[in-house]
């Protein structure tokens, strides 16, 4: 950072005595003709490479996707894979589109990278379910009137308790690193020959109570914050009590297999957990809502990620942040 700030202090006298070049990226930054958006997350970014002697020579990102490792650290657009993965760590910050620092990967990979992910089906809010009922928790076997005596006793509508964790809970999850394994070498058929063809998988490596666990990050799904709510609100016992027996420890998530259409609670209160949650929906290409804190309860929070009243998500991220 000391040798990028000599540089950028001084930029305007280089470009006026030319005492030292100035690269076209720079230029537009001075001259603020920069766009919004992945342009401005571009710009700023390569404008920091150049400013830096030491590793100048990696030149400008290829593509507005292309993330950034330089030494021990990496630097991810939070539209990638790894930089929507990787914010659930603690110790990682968010500015200009960019999450980071983060850690390194494992080898001798540097520079500017490209990850391959698959998209992920856009979310469908609020779909129409053909038996509405059944979001409560009652079936197609459940007489008529004792749904409606369910339905409309004011002692039924509660403020559930949400997932929690015992005082002494033994399990952990720890982040050991991640390494990226090289796809292909080769142009594709819609690539410019002029640009560099390396494309790269994520794996990221945890130890799980003791046990080595890893998570492929095939697909690049969206993780939405749940937004604050004032208070507790309420909702039906019986849809209560159907999520919390969804519900998910991260221990057990590697054999979890939900159907898409079926709600599924994480509970990720455990330190570490958060991120193995979000490696776990990068690989299984779902996405899913996050809370985080004490600003959002159970009943906005479920209601939010589930289909029928919310993003259709069906994944809900309960998380101590």
């Amino acid at each position: 950072m000391d040798e990028a700030r000599h540089y950028l202090e001084n930029s305007y006298r280089y470009l006026s005595t030319r005492e030292q070049s100035v690269g076209f990226d720079m230029c537009d930054w001075l001259y603020g003709l920069i766009l919004p958006g992945k342009h401005f997350r571009h710009r700023i970014m390569s404008c920091l490479v150049y400013s830096s002697p030491t590793i100048r020579s990696i030149n400008a990102a290829p593509f507005y996707e292309n993330g950034l490792i330089v030494a021990n650290k990496s630097y991810w657009p939070k539209r990638t894979v790894l930089g929507r993965v990787l914010g659930g760590l603690r110790n990682s910050k968010a500015v200009c589109g960019w999450i980071g620092p983060v850690p390194a990967p494992r080898g001798k990979v540097a520079g500017w990278i490209r990850l391959n992910a698959r998209k992920v089906n856009v979310l469908v809010p609020v779909v129409r379910e053909a038996d509405p009922l059944a979001s409560f928790g009652f079936d197609s076997n459940d007489l008529s009137n004792a749904i409606i005596e369910q339905i409309t006793k004011p002692s039924e509508w509660i403020s559930p308790t949400p997932p929690f964790l015992q005082p002494n809970d033994p399990s952990r999850s720890n982040f050991k690193g991640y390494e990226l394994t090289l796809l292909s070498s080769h142009p594709g058929p819609s690539l410019d020959p002029s640009l560099p063809p390396e494309e790269y998988r994520a794996t990221l490596e945890f130890e799980i109570n003791g046990s080595p666990t890893k998570y492929t990050l095939y697909s690049n799904p969206m993780f939405v914050a749940a937004p604050p709510c004032v208070g507790s609100h309420i909702m039906h016992r019986r849809e209560a009590q159907k999520y919390l027996d969804e519900t998910v420890r991260v221990p057990d998530l590697k054999d979890a297999y939900p159907a898409d259409d079926q709600m599924l609670i994480i509970n990720a209160l455990g330190p570490g957990e958060e991120l193995v949650a979000r490696a776990w929906c990068a690989e299984r290409a779902r996405h899913a809502v996050v809370r985080r804190g004490e600003d959002c309860c159970f009943s906005c929070a479920t209601a939010i990620a589930s289909k029928h009243s919310g993003t259709g998500a069906n994944v809900l991220i309960w998380s101590k942040g």
